[in-house]
């Protein structure tokens, strides 16, 4: 009896311990295509942007003259 219990444990042991090599999960922010998708989104934002910042300050003259928004220095919050 000793001798199955012992099994028993030394195999629940052995399975709780063991990590699998496989199971690492892909995370889609990785992803050169979910990069792709995400700079596609802000560049077509862009237009309406840069018409509401001309919008904006379109009356104010201590604005400078070239405005527009640097889409490539934007992120999407999550």
């Amino acid at each position: 009896m000793k001798k199955v219990f012992h099994f028993m444990v030394f195999i629940t042991v052995f399975l709780s311990l063991q990590t699998s090599v496989y199971a690492k999960p892909i995370n889609e922010a990785d992803t050169k295509l979910c990069d792709t998708l995400t700079y596609a989104l802000i560049n077509s934002l862009s237009k309406p942007i840069n018409q509401a910042i001309d919008e904006i300050y379109k009356n104010d003259e201590q604005a400078p003259d070239v405005q527009g928004w640097a889409s490539y220095q934007t992120e999407i919050l999550r």
